[in-house]
C-alpha cells in the first residue's frame, strides 16, 4: 500500500504492468503530464520524465549537502573541532561571524528552492564561492592593504594624498582578507564621506575613543577589538596593534546583530 507522501508525489492513478504492455503510448502520455505508479503484484515503480527525475536527484543530493555544510558550520560556531578528514574541514578558516553569514546565505537559497527553479543552482554557487575564497586565501597572503577612499587621483595617489595630510607617521591599515576589503569597498560606495573620515581615523588615531562612535569592545571574547560607527547602520570592527602601529580590519558592513569576534 502506498504511503500518503508517495500519493502526493505520484498521484492516485495506478497503472498495472499489463496496462503498460497493452497501452504503452497512453501510459507514456500520462507520464509526460505527471509521475505515475506502475504496479506489478505487490511491487510499485515510478514512471516520470527524465528531466524531472534529474531534478529530484539533484534536490536530494543538494539537500544533504546543505545539511552537512550547515551542521559543520554550527559545530565550529559552538567551538567544536571537526576532523581534518571531514570534507568541510575548509570551513575552519572562517570565524564565527563569517560562518553565520554562510549559513544565512545557504538557508536563503534553500528556502527559495521550492518556488524558484534556479535556486538549486544558487546553492551550488554559494558553496563554490565560499570554497574558492578559502583556496585563494591559502595561495595568496590573506591580509591586503585596505582600499583608500577615492578622489580624482589614482588609488596609490589617493593613499599618498591622505597620508601626506596626516600630522604624524600613519598606522598601516590592512583588511583581514579580500572578502573584508570588498565589503569595505562597498561601504565606500554607500557612505563615501563617513568612510573617508573612518579611514583617516584608522590611519592616525585608531585607539582614541570617541563617545558613541569609536570605542573598544568589552569582554574576554573581544579582547583587543574596537568598533567604529561609520553610519547609524554601518560598522567597522578592527584590532589595533600599537607596537607594530598596524590596524587589522576584520569586518566592514551593515550593523550585525552581535559583534563579530576578532581573529
Amino acid at each position: 500500500m502506498l504511503s500518503e507522501s508517495s500519493r502526493l508525489i505520484y498521484g492516485d492513478e495506478l497503472i498495472t504492468a499489463t496496462e503498460l504492455n497493452q497501452q504503452p503510448n497512453r501510459v507514456l502520455d500520462l507520464a509526460m503530464e505527471h509521475p505515475v505508479t506502475i504496479t506489478r503484484n505487490d511491487q510499485h515503480f515510478a514512471l516520470l520524465r527524465r528531466s524531472e527525475m534529474t531534478l529530484w536527484v539533484k534536490a536530494a543530493t543538494l539537500s544533504l549537502t546543505v545539511f552537512e555544510v550547515t551542521a559543520a558550520a554550527y559545530r565550529l560556531r559552538l567551538g567544536e573541532a571537526i576532523s581534518s578528514a571531514n570534507p568541510y574541514h575548509w570551513l575552519t578558516v572562517f570565524d564565527s561571524y563569517e560562518l553565520s553569514e554562510l549559513i544565512a546565505e545557504l538557508e536563503k537559497a534553500y528556502r527559495l528552492a521550492e518556488s524558484e527553479s534556479g535556486a538549486w543552482n544558487q546553492i551550488e554557487i554559494v558553496i563554490h564561492e565560499w570554497h574558492e575564497t578559502v583556496l585563494s586565501e591559502l595561495v595568496i597572503p590573506p591580509e591586503e592593504a585596505l582600499t583608500a577612499p577615492r578622489t580624482s587621483l589614482s588609488t596609490k595617489e589617493n593613499a599618498a594624498e591622505i597620508i601626506a595630510q596626516l600630522p604624524e607617521p600613519p598606522w598601516l591599515v590592512v583588511a583581514k582578507n579580500r572578502r573584508v576589503n570588498r565589503d569595505w569597498e562597498a561601504l565606500l560606495l554607500r557612505a563615501p564621506e563617513n568612510t573617508r573620515r573612518c579611514y583617516q581615523d584608522l590611519c592616525t588615531s585608531p585607539m582614541v575613543r570617541k563617545p558613541r562612535r569609536v570605542f573598544p569592545l568589552k569582554g574576554k571574547l573581544y579582547q583587543g577589538a574596537w568598533e567604529y560607527e561609520v553610519t547609524s547602520s554601518d560598522r567597522v570592527f578592527y584590532v589595533p596593534d600599537e607596537h607594530k602601529r598596524k590596524v587589522l580590519v576584520y569586518y566592514a558592513g551593515t550593523h550585525p546583530k552581535s559583534a563579530p569576534t576578532p581573529p
